[in-house]
């Protein structure tokens, strides 16, 4: 076996290991994407003549190059790090720059790993060479030197002979307004999101040998400013430009990554903002699969990532429930020609986790996407095959691997749930010719999200009546996304200011709104207006005396804070009430969305209390050792075991109606639509403390 060169990746600590025939040539981190070129401590003797490559006159076609021939002497396998490392971060690596809840093991800041290394090995890390987003071990095909720029062909010319006539389109939803959020989306409180999609979607082409200018991303954790969120209008126009711009030649591929719905006989994709209760805000399936149809590519794919549930968060809102029968029947009934790949099955869930520790304690987590890991990890794993353009793209031939990573991830879940990844269709008999005289399609600007109201007024109302989250993981944020319209929200702008209603003069004038800011403020001070969490979600440990006794003493935090919520919030809201038919539409909305939060709070913090009782009383579902389960992790669920609670909760979702039904539009509207759907019942769940810990 040809020895190797062991160095660290500046820009996210993995470790290297470096065929010593690659030494002074670029090589990709299979972590993050980042280029690096290994310079040796001294020349060796007699290097070896590389092997001609063929090379593309296109930036970013993929070939995977023939193993390089050793050379002679070779260095022995611990002969140290290089002198120098000469490093580009990959775009996956720039986003990894932010703390997020779902940070990636082995992420660093670059600032970090410099100083690291500089430290142990006397690198240093510099250069550029034009590496784009690309995660995976894959040798650049002609380095070029540092002085020389990267050839970049103008738009839709020939220079991108030889290019693979491939096209991917990425979707992926993550912070649904209505239906349950898929991890992967931007951490709560995080200014800076981790984007887990681009470097996801990368991984995808890479291994479909995806040119990066056919690359297309739709996501709502995506920060380039060129991103767009999957809204109805965005999604319906990119679905439309890209089939519309394919070529016959061309292998195009979509991947969603969301939820489904099915309506009485009919199928919807669900774009970020769609509301189960309106049509008009779905995508119906038939109408993409039509358009797919008419696409004029030769071959067709389609991942559906779909019917997405963690068990580590639980069902807060509907939309992660197992795939219905006529989902299955429907996605996979594809029009002739279209191959489709399956994530789940029906009576499944496309599993998604927080950190998973699938191999085993301390050999790394799988985070968001199972599926999508599991490219990931297969990809890495895998030798990729030169290939021809003219080759389809090898859907059965790669997702075999990839199901069977994703069922043993499944297998190593808690409760064994079952995920199986199936394919339909089959590949095109006959495919068009390869052209590689034709024109490469021309990169096509992905459709604006429709305007709406100024963005900063409707930032402005919203921070009015604006809460935290019930649980931890709840992100109220995309409310501010939604394009409202200017006309809707007319008659809600207040030309009294809020400081004029809080001057002390003014007190008798506007006592109603005083009362409502005085709610509000109160329910932010119960669930900790500095950002500290005043609720434990988690319990490691054995439930012995002392734990019972310290749970004993926080459940007076709980039932404090109810009864606090019930005198000096609800009891204050229903004492004005009677002035409220007098007041603007905007402060009526304020008083109606407070009264039902303080409803459903108090009902949650009961179903807290119970929960924490059940610590006591130890109704506590079995540890596994073997999975090093050391504690309980509170999720949502759908079921409330509170008696009290139950008719609190349903009292609050009548008054979320009410808000829905007279504030159609608005944000209080979708907020309170929002809330409605959330499920407000908690169950302790065994889980491992040192792999969540990993994730912080």
């Amino acid at each position: 076996m040809s020895a190797t060169v062991k160095a660290t990746c500046p820009g996210c600590r993995a470790p290297l290991a470096i065929p010593a025939g690659m030494l002074g040539q670029p090589v990709r981190c299979t972590n993050c994407g980042a280029v690096v070129r290994a310079k040796p401590k001294t020349p060796p003797p007699n290097p070896a003549t590389p092997t001609p490559l063929p090379h593309p006159a296109a930036p970013g076609v993929f070939y995977a190059p023939p193993a390089a021939p050793d050379p002679m002497p070779l260095p022995p396998d611990d002969a140290g790090p290089p002198d120098e490392l000469d490093f580009t971060p990959s775009e996956a690596t720039r986003g990894y720059a932010g703390r997020g809840r779902y940070r990636q093991p082995g992420g660093r800041k670059l600032v970090r790993a410099v100083a690291a290394l500089v430290a142990a090995g006397g690198l240093v890390a510099a250069g550029v060479f034009g590496a784009k987003h690309l995660p995976g071990l894959v040798a650049d095909p002609k380095p070029q030197a540092k002085s020389e720029p990267e050839a970049k062909p103008a738009p839709g010319s020939t220079a991108a002979a030889g290019a693979f006539p491939r096209r991917l389109l990425f979707v992926h939803a993550g912070n649904y307004l209505y239906l349950n959020p898929l991890t992967g989306a931007p951490a709560p409180g995080n200014s800076k999101p981790l984007d887990r999609t681009r470097p996801q979607a990368m991984r995808l082409a890479l291994d479909w040998r995806v040119p990066d200018d056919q690359v297309y991303v739709v996501s709502d954790t995506d920060q380039r400013k060129d991103g767009r969120p999957p809204v109805k209008a965005v999604l319906v126009g990119a679905f439309d430009k890209f089939f519309e711009t394919s070529r016959p030649q061309d292998r195009i591929a979509v991947y969603f990554g969301g939820h489904v719905l099915v309506k009485g006989e009919a199928v919807y994709l669900v774009p970020l903002e769609g509301d189960p209760d309106d049509d008009a805000t779905l995508i119906p399936l038939a109408d993409f699969y039509a358009k797919l149809a008419a696409c004029p590519a030769g071959q067709k794919v389609v991942v559906w990532d779909v019917c997405r549930f963690n068990p580590d968060r639980g069902r807060q809102r509907p939309g992660s429930e197992p795939m219905p029968e006529a989902v299955a029947k429907a996605l996979t009934a594809a029009p002739p020609g279209v191959q489709v790949v399956l994530t789940c099955q029906a009576g499944q869930n496309a599993l998604e986790f927080n950190n998973l520790e699938a191999d085993g304690p301390g050999k790394g987590v799988v985070a968001g996407s199972s599926f999508l890991e599991a490219v990931r990890v297969v990809g890495k794993r895998r030798t990729a095959k030169p290939g021809s353009p003219a080759d389809p793209i090898p859907v059965a031939e790669w997702s075999a691997p990839v199901g069977k990573r994703v069922a043993e991830v499944a297998a190593a879940a808690e409760g064994r749930p079952e995920q199986a990844v199936t394919t339909a269709g089959t590949t095109p008999a006959e495919l068009p010719a390869y052209d590689p005289s034709q024109p490469a399609p021309a990169r096509f600007d992905l459709p604006p999200a429709p305007k709406g109201a100024d963005a900063k007024e409707v930032e402005a109302l919203v921070k009015q009546f604006a809460l935290p989250g019930i649980t931890t993981d709840d992100d109220p944020a995309g409310v501010t996304l939604f394009p409202y319209p200017a006309a809707v929200l007319a008659p809600y702008m207040d030309p009294v200011p809020i400081s004029a209603v809080t001057d002390p003069a003014n007190r008798e004038k506007y006592q109603f709104r005083l009362k409502v800011l005085e709610a509000l403020d109160v329910i932010r001070e119960v669930w900790g207006r500095d950002g500290k969490p005043a609720l434990r979600d988690s319990f490691v440990g054995e439930t012995n005396d002392a734990v019972k006794k310290e749970v004993t003493g926080e459940q007076a935090y709980p039932a404090q804070a109810a009864e606090r919520l019930s005198r000096q919030v609800l009891n204050l809201l229903e004492a004005v009430e009677p002035m409220r038919a007098e007041q603007p539409k905007r402060w009526q909305a304020h008083f109606d969305y407070a009264l039902a939060q303080t409803k459903a709070r108090i009902a949650f913090l009961q179903e807290y209390n119970l929960a924490l009782g059940n610590i006591k009383t130890e109704v506590l579902p079995p540890r596994d050792p073997k999975r090093g389960h050391d504690g309980y992790k509170l999720v949502s669920t759908a079921t409330m075991k509170a008696r009290d609670a139950k008719k609190l909760a349903e009292e609050a979702r009548e008054v979320f109606d009410r808000v829905v039904a007279e504030f159609p539009g608005t944000p209080w509207a979708v907020q309170a639509k929002r809330d409605r759907a959330q499920n407000l019942g908690l169950v302790w769940q065994p889980f491992n403390s040192k792999a969540a810990a990993k994730d912080e």
